[in-house]
């Protein structure tokens, strides 16, 4: 498992092509979670690592309260891993939690209605 000062790793839950999420606390406040994004850039072709900067800075922008916030940014150039601290969210990523609240139909597959928008 990865090790990231100040940070305690509860466990993965969630792993992409070229990332892997994991549900973590600081050190000094066990119950405040977070998520961290662990972004191998190792092998990242140079668009992959444009859209990677593009999303981190779009999340460093960005502040409100219906939108997950990046709380810090560090990395580790030895081993070649950038990690995104981001605030926690019940229920999976915004894919899984859109096809819950549409019957199961995947996101992207129409949207989701306007009264399970509003709730």
């Amino acid at each position: 498992m990865v090790e990231l000062t100040g940070y305690t790793i509860v466990k993965e839950i969630g792993r992409g092509a070229f990332a892997t999420v994991y549900l973590a606390h600081p050190t000094t406040t066990p119950t405040r979670l977070l998520a961290i994004k662990v972004v191998r850039t190792a092998g990242l072709t140079k668009k992959l690592a444009e859209a990677l900067a593009a999303e981190v800075a779009i999340l460093r922008s960005i502040t409100h309260p219906n939108i997950i916030r990046l709380e810090a940014i560090d990395s580790d150039k030895r081993r070649q891993l950038l990690f995104l601290v981001m605030e926690f969210m019940e229920g999976g990523d915004v894919g899984a939690v859109m096809g819950q609240l549409n019957g199961g139909t995947p996101s992207g597959a129409g949207g989701l209605p306007e009264d399970k928008v509003r709730r």
